[in-house]
Formats: C-alpha cells, structure tokens, sequence
C-alpha cells in the first residue's frame, strides 16, 4: 500500500461528502438503515470511532458497496496516522530490516499481497 504524506480524508469525511449529503440523507437516518446507535454513528462521522468489520458490512449492504472499501478507508487513514502523527514515528525509523543473508525468506503468495 502506498501511503503518502498528505493526510488522507476519513472515513467519516467520506461518508458525509459522498454518501450522506448526495442522498439527502442525515446520521439519524444512515444509522436507523444499518441498525446502529445514533451515537456511535456520530462518533463516527466525527473520528472518534472507527468502522471495523461490522459496521463496514452494514454500510457496504445500504451503499452498494463491500465491507472492503470502508475498512480500506478506515485501515489507510490508521496507517496514516500511527506513520506520521503517533508518539512512535522515531521509533518506527529505528527499525531495521533483517537481513536473511544468502537464503532467501519463502513467503507465500498471501504474504506478498
């Protein structure tokens, strides 16, 4: 995955601009349609919760879309945030790769994607 240093939009920024104000719909009605608590759909829409598989399924139902595009969103916008707004970036640079000398590490297809 290519992340970059720009901040990426979130979940919940998406989720309003491209879903909810295009159908007119607002938080009460989205999470009454996928069967949450108002609340949780407001933290949410305002970055204090985070899609995980259930909700992503449920939106994925009501949009027409898979449970992998807002877990995508979700994972990309964690990923970008632990890289470049975390306590840890310094640490993550100290890490070095390991080197496995003349074998060569067998990684199966899954691990490569």
């Amino acid at each position: 995955m290519n992340i970059t240093k720009r901040k990426p939009f979130s979940p919940g920024e998406i989720l309003v601009e491209e879903f909810l104000e295009p159908l007119n719909l607002t938080h009460a009605q989205l999470a009454s349609l996928i069967k949450i608590p108002q609340s949780i759909m407001n933290d949410i829409i305002n970055n204090r919760h985070e899609i995980n598989s259930d909700i992503a399924i449920r939106l994925g139902k009501v949009f027409g879309t898979s449970a992998e595009v807002w877990l995508n969103l979700q994972m990309k916008w964690n990923l970008w945030h632990d890289l470049y707004e975390s306590k840890n970036p310094s640490e993550y640079e100290s890490i070095k790769r390991f080197e496995f000398g003349h074998e060569k590490l067998a990684l199966s297809p899954s691990f490569l994607i």
